[in-house]
């Protein structure tokens, strides 16, 4: 049993520590002949981005790859290598170490990341005493010209190339252009030829049959070669080949033998089927296999022990017993395959002599690829309808260049995991014209993922789920501020995260909720959700709640009014829903928190929105609302006023001006609602600091929008993303500067698309209109603006720049006048507190500041006013410890629905091991101390809803 718990805690930390590499791109060269090529991708459990290059043409081709999933490229045949010397090469670009790329030809083979390349080369011997056929021998440059030296090692026979004739011991020199090729066709074998170059290009080398296929792979460089091997057989006429840069080197195998490569440096010996061996060697070495047998040629390279991986997507076929995988590994390995049933077909046979084992997979399922995991390093050989090919390496010898993350840093809550593929939560990111990296840390299990992505690209991060945590938890940092960072449930809904610096301590909930009066949906099926995380501390949080019913919870009743009070650990996420509309309800914390406001549908099971809010340090005065909905005309059923505008005050007072003349005022209830058409653009200022959104009211058949509208102060000047068909951009009337920038996924040339102005009356600002239709648009200036996506209900706004409080503040207000350690090593001297007073936040005293004295006595009577405020909180807590309040009653509730859906609290797990007292949020009511994680069911009126919302929300 111990032996057991270890290896599962060694493959944990394994595969934990193994997330965290670089991004690679692949120089692809396709020498074949025969069937069309492909170049296939495969995602590991985060999903990724693959992007495909012709640099001689001009195009290029992006791939989202979600969880676990694939594609396959066929290779244009303009990129087929007819001449000699062609601009032929392909890149390929993955956003994750995970992205798993073979190039699937005649042959099938794993191409060496551009990092692995190298400048010296051996060709090993591919060729057999048959004429029909023919060594090939083919470089590829990459983005940089070279000097390419061939040294020609011939036992018999030349080489015509060029208008030349070269035999054993002559040189070929050629300049190669980047992104280049040279292929070399004879009928003679190249064993031992040398090649050479200024900078790092590719090498392949294979064999061709009857001018008709061209099997081959890409060999390893010279500084690339290992001194242990182990190779496993599952096939016929299988020729081992061992070259190395030196004479007479030793190779041990481990049955006690030993031989040597002699003065031609090459040892070949024929296996036999189901042969297993494993050796050493004196000095490095190359090792292929080989059999010229027809159409049943085969060529590929053996991986050395140190380029062994981890975990890695291995591409299955299903043609019956034709197919089987040789899993080479430790004998301590726990391999892991991500199809169970696989796992049950998988045998192990020990290597006498050595600490290997081979793992025999003969697929008889239908499957075409499949992902394995070790906590000790593997390779994998792959025996298809007489060819053999090796899954890959980890030939990354340079030590990975530190990427410096300027950006800012994103705290971001996901929910609502289903199977759906179309509903799977996500983070997006979107980069312009300079690409980027960007990081994903997972702060409960300490998980950290790494992306890269091209310019002008959208990467998509879908994180692993978390079984027992109904909201989870990360933090996402950006390489620079061009980097864009989108949320999302779903497909359809997408927000744009709040920096960590941006957090604040209180907040307004605004929520789209289906009217009554909405003939389209079924209202009852609705829930309306709340969900709090925490950053890096601790912190006391109140809800006060704002709604029409009433909230039950462990056999009590909540009511307008009433305070709900939890206490959330660091990286802690807390969740409420409700069948009432929780509009108005506020919420408060000890520490800066991220709050997110969402509704779910109980019978699709989805979440229709999910967007997180802006705290009450950063309402605004000043807003511009354009609506362009594209697809309006096709809903013809649609009656009245499909949008909503909601704005949100802190003050009762709070008065609205808009720029037709119009005024009102929010009302006791602080908030006002405000229908809105397909087409509308208007302006409006407060008197008062307020937060608006913009919500869709369930439009029949069409997904639901909720998206929070910018402040103008909240302005950015630049933003990447996906766009929507329809976008609307609100800037100041005298900006003529803004560029607009759009790349499609099929060419790299980037489009400027003209943008239609029309000016809002009464006012400075000007709207345009731009079709995105999806593709990635950049949009910058330098007069700040605002922008807003729509595609059929979705709304997306661009993202916030928080000026006002810059990642250089190590406090920050909360609106209510409090400064808060926002726990970034960050300063700025002042900030604003959102209604317009300045806060000093930091720094240090001004020699010969005539305002010295001024901020010693606001200093000496802040201390006074904080400890009085102690003292309160003290005797406050005291007697909600001591004093057991009389509880409310549903009965006793005003305005209490005929049949409600009560809510439930979800409290989800933090990291730390074993589920102690300390590890489970502590929700406080009144004297009641509820420490189960659990959730709690009361008075659920659907038993089938009880079902579903336990395992989806």
């Amino acid at each position: 049993m111990e032996k057991m718990m270890y290896k599962t805690i060694t493959l944990l930390v394994l595969l934990t520590v193994l997330q965290s590499g670089k991004c690679e791109d692949y120089l692809v060269a396709v020498g074949k002949r025969g069937k069309s090529a492909l170049i296939r991708s495969k995602a590991g459990e985060t999903g990724g981005l693959v992007e495909i290059q012709y640099p001689r043409l001009a195009y290029r081709r992006v791939y989202l790859l979600g969880p676990f999933r694939g594609t396959s490229h066929t290779v244009s045949d303009k990129m087929e290598i007819t001449k000699v010397v062609e601009n032929a090469a392909i890149i390929v670009s993955g956003s994750d170490e995970d992205i798993n790329i073979l190039v699937d030809a005649d042959g099938i083979f794993s191409p060496h990341p551009i990092s692995a390349l190298g400048t010296k080369y051996i060709l090993p011997s591919s060729l057999a005493s048959d004429s029909g056929y023919r060594s090939m021998l083919l470089i590829a440059t990459h983005n940089m010209s070279t000097t390419v030296d061939i040294f020609f090692r011939m036992n018999r026979g030349s080489v015509y190339s060029f208008n030349h004739l070269y035999k054993d011991g002559d040189k070929l020199s050629l300049k190669l252009n980047p992104y280049q090729t040279l292929r070399i066709f004879t009928q003679n074998d190249l064993n031992g030829t040398v090649i050479t170059s200024k900078q790092s290009v590719a090498v392949y080398s294979g064999i061709e049959y009857s001018f008709k296929s061209t099997v081959y792979d890409q060999l390893l460089p010279v500084k690339h070669y290992g001194q242990e091997f182990v190779v496993a057989i599952d096939d016929f006429n299988l020729e081992l080949q061992i070259i190395s840069e030196h004479s007479h080197v030793q190779i041990t195998f481990s049955s006690g033998s030993t031989v040597s490569t002699g003065e031609r440096r090459l040892y070949n010996r024929t296996l036999e089927r189901g042969e297993n061996l494993h050796f050493t060697t004196t000095s490095p070495v190359l090792v292929t296999l080989s059999r010229a047998d027809g159409y049943n040629s085969s060529f590929t390279t053996v991986p050395p022990v140190h380029s062994y991986v981890t975990h890695r997507s291995v591409w299955l076929y299903y043609n019956n017993l034709n197919t089987k995988l040789k899993i080479l590994t430790d004998r301590r390995a726990t391999v892991l395959i991500k199809d169970s049933g696989l796992n049950d077909h998988l045998t192990w046979v020990y290597i006498v002599g050595s600490r290997y084992k081979v793992g025999t997979l003969e697929q008889s399922q239908f499957s075409s690829s499949t992902a394995i995991s070790s906590d000790f390093p593997f390779t994998v050989l792959s025996f298809y309808n007489g060819s053999v090919y090796n899954i890959g390496y980890n030939s990354s010898m340079e030590v990975e260049e530190e990427v410096h993350y300027s950006g800012p840093t994103y705290l971001v809550a996901l929910a609502g995991y289903t199977r759906s593929v179309y509903n799977i939560p996500r983070i997006l990111a979107s980069a312009g014209e300079t690409g980027g990296q960007w990081q994903v840390q997972d702060p409960h299990s300490g998980r950290v993922w790494s992306r890269r992505f091209n310019p002008y690209n959208t990467d998509s991060f879908y994180p692993p789920i978390h079984e027992g945590y109904r909201v989870n938890l990360f933090l996402v940092r950006v390489q620079d501020d061009a980097i864009q960072i989108k949320g999302g449930m779903n497909y359809h809904t997408l927000f744009s995260p709040l920096p960590v610096s941006a957090l604040g301590a209180k907040y307004i909930m605004s929520s789209c909720f289906p009217t009554t009066d909405n003939i389209y949906r079924d209202i009852t099926s609705y829930l309306s959700i709340l969900v709090i995380a925490t950053h890096s501390k601790k912190a006391d949080i109140d809800v006060i709640f704002r709604v029409d019913g009433n909230v039950t919870y462990a056999g009590r009743t909540y009511i307008d009014g009433d305070t709900l009070s939890v206490r959330l650990d660091r990286y802690q996420t807390f969740s409420l829903n409700s069948s009432s509309d929780m509009t108005r309800t506020i919420v408060t914390a000890t520490e800066t928190i991220a709050v997110y406001s969402g509704t779910y549908d109980v019978r699709d099971t989805v979440f229709t929105t999910f967007e997180q809010l802006l705290p009450v340090k950063h309402f605004g005065h000043e807003y511009i609302l354009g609506i362009q909905d594209p697809f309006y005309h096709e809903r013809t059923y649609v009656s009245g006023l499909s949008y909503q505008l909601q704005v949100v005050s802190h003050y009762s007072d709070t008065g609205i001006m808009f720029n037709n003349g119009s005024s009102i005022s929010v009302g006791e209830d602080g908030v006002y609602y405000k229908r809105c058409g397909n087409n509308e653009t208007f302006y409006f200022n407060t008197t008062r600091p307020v937060m608006a959104t913009l919500c869709t009211l369930g439009i029949n058949y069409y997904p639901d929008g909720l998206v929070v509208v910018p402040p103008v102060n909240l302005y950015t000047t630049l933003t990447t993303q996906q766009a929507e068909s329809t976008l609307q951009i609100v800037t100041n009337q005298a900006n003529g500067n803004l560029d607009v920038q759009n790349t499609r996924d099929t060419f790299s040339t980037v489009f400027s698309l003209p943008v239609k102005w029309k000016n809002v009356p009464g006012t400075r600002f000007k709207v345009g209109t731009l079709s995105g239709d999806k593709y990635t648009t950049t949009i910058r200036s330098n007069v700040s603006f605002a922008v807003f996506g729509y595609n059929y209900n979705i709304i997306n706004n661009g993202g916030y720049s928080f000026r006002t409080y810059p990642n250089t503040g190590t406090s920050v207000s909360d609106g209510t006048g409090n400064k808060l350690d926002t726990t970034e090593s960050f300063q700025e001297n002042s900030a604003s507190d959102g209604i317009r007073n300045k806060l000093n936040t930091g720094g240090s005293l001004q020699a010969g500041s005539s305002n010295n004295a001024a901020v010693i006595v606001g200093v000496v009577c802040g201390i006074v006013i904080v400890a009085i405020l102690v003292a309160f909180i003290t005797y406050v807590f005291y007697v909600r410890r001591t004093t057991i309040p009389a509880m409310k009653t549903t009965e006793q509730s005003s305005g209490v629905l005929s049949n409600p859906m009560n809510i439930y609290v979800l409290s989800d797990r933090v990291a730390g091991g074993a589920a102690t007292k300390d590890t489970y949020t502590e929700l406080m009511y009144n004297d009641i101390n509820a420490e189960d994680s659990t959730p709690t069911f009361v008075n659920m009126s659907n038993a089938d809803t009880n079902a579903i919302m336990n395992q989806q929300c």
